[in-house]
């Protein structure tokens, strides 16, 4: 087995640098063959990216001393930070962990709909001592779009994924935890019943919010200037929409699989509000759906979190089998913006609140009219956790 090293010779601009991470963001010098051992050993190499076209497993080096997890983006931290990028092919990856011992930390999955406080729930959970909370890391995102993608090489996706949690499970970021807490992207959780099937024990724990504000915050953190009009409910935003979903509807139904359940004229005639209340529905239903598998999974109100927090966390922590002390340092990141330093942090997005618009929830009702469950946008799934409590 033999790794390939490359010096990172320049970064490319990226317009959102919360896109998916690739190997394609950097410009790499020709590489080198570099021992596979040094995937194991080093405390600065770190698993990004899976390179899907090329089979590689896509790692990165960066600078010593610094604390990734502690990142309120796990995958933005390393492309910033990075100075090398290490590649090695998928098959020698399972090859590399195959000596690994099975993980031997408690992993827990937080799951979420996006812009529901995720990010947050990821500190208040590394207030445990014990616990290694990791925000994003984007190997899961490619390995949940390959699983989409390609069905009949399901078993060949476990087979990477337990290699994945075999170096999460022996790295020195995690050496000594009992416990690695793992936030991947939304429309990961279509492949939450391989990642629990890899994980028997691993516990999963979905975020969520009523539909409105998830919206009215996507559209608030992903606007920028020179594309704010576009975002608004205008025939040209619709007809702007509606081109974008003609070229790439196959593409987002890797992402989100409910868009095939609506034509484009219904798309058209919501637009981007649509769009993206599809885009909270199809992760709702997918948690549903894991959750009547019986896998052991609870779901969280993000307004329980705000209202009751320290109720919330306790039930939480419980659940998690992490002691009560925790609770009072966790909790502490409330009194800070968890993506503080990122063009998503709580500063950025009140400048942008006065270009904003009410959306129109008929958008949002015509939507969800056609669903047999979940048919409003305050609908409580099953599994969650109230603060007062009890268990819907």
């Amino acid at each position: 087995m033999t790794a390939l090293t490359h010096t990172i010779i320049g970064k490319k601009r990226r317009w959102f640098p919360e896109m998916p991470a690739s190997i394609n963001a950097f410009t790499l010098s020709e590489g080198s063959p570099v021992d596979t051992q040094l995937i194991l050993q080093s405390p600065q190499i770190s698993m990004y990216c899976a390179d899907v076209k090329n089979k590689n497993i896509v790692f990165v080096e960066t600078p010593p001393g610094l604390d990734l997890p502690a990142a309120p983006f796990y995958y933005l931290a390393q492309y910033e930070h990075a100075t090398k990028v290490v590649t090695l092919s998928f098959d020698d990856f399972i090859r590399l962990t195959e000596a690994q011992p099975y993980p031997d930390k408690k992993f827990l999955f937080l799951y979420t709909v996006g812009r529901a406080g995720s990010t947050l729930l990821t500190q208040i959970f590394a207030g445990d001592p014990d616990t290694v909370a990791i925000s994003e890391p984007d190997i899961l995102s490619d390995f949940s779009l390959l699983a989409q993608k390609s069905p009949a090489q399901k078993a060949y996706v476990e087979k990477l994924l337990l290699s994945c949690f075999k170096l999460f499970s022996s790295s020195t970021v995690t050496a000594g935890k009992q416990r690695i807490l793992i936030k991947p992207r939304g429309y990961c959780i279509e492949m939450g019943e391989m990642i629990h099937t890899v994980l028997p024990d691993a516990k999963g724990i979905f975020l969520y919010r009523n539909a409105k504000p998830v919206i009215e915050s996507f559209i608030r953190a992903f606007s920028i200037a020179g594309v704010l009009s576009l975002l608004r409910d205008t025939v040209l935003s619709r007809m702007l929409l509606t081109y974008l979903m003609k070229r790439y509807k196959t593409s987002l139904l890797d992402y989100f699989p409910c868009i095939n359940e609506y034509p484009l004229a219904t798309i058209f005639k919501t637009g981007w509000t649509g769009l993206l209340c599809i885009a909270w529905l199809s992760i709702m239903k997918a948690y549903v759906a894991l959750y009547r598998t019986g896998i052991d999974v609870k779901a969280v109100l993000y307004e329980d979190i705000i209202k009751s927090p320290q109720e919330l966390v306790s039930q939480l922590f419980s659940y998690c089998s992490i002691p009560a002390t925790c609770i009072a340092p966790g909790l502490k990141a409330l009194e800070r913006d968890s993506q503080e330093g990122t063009r998503l942090a709580r500063s950025v997005a009140k400048k942008k609140q006065k270009y904003m618009r009410e959306i129109n929830m008929e958008h949002v009702r015509i939507i969800l009219q056609s669903q047999p469950e979940i048919r409003t946008p305050d609908y409580v799934v099953p599994g969650t956790l109230m603060h007062d409590g009890s268990t819907q």
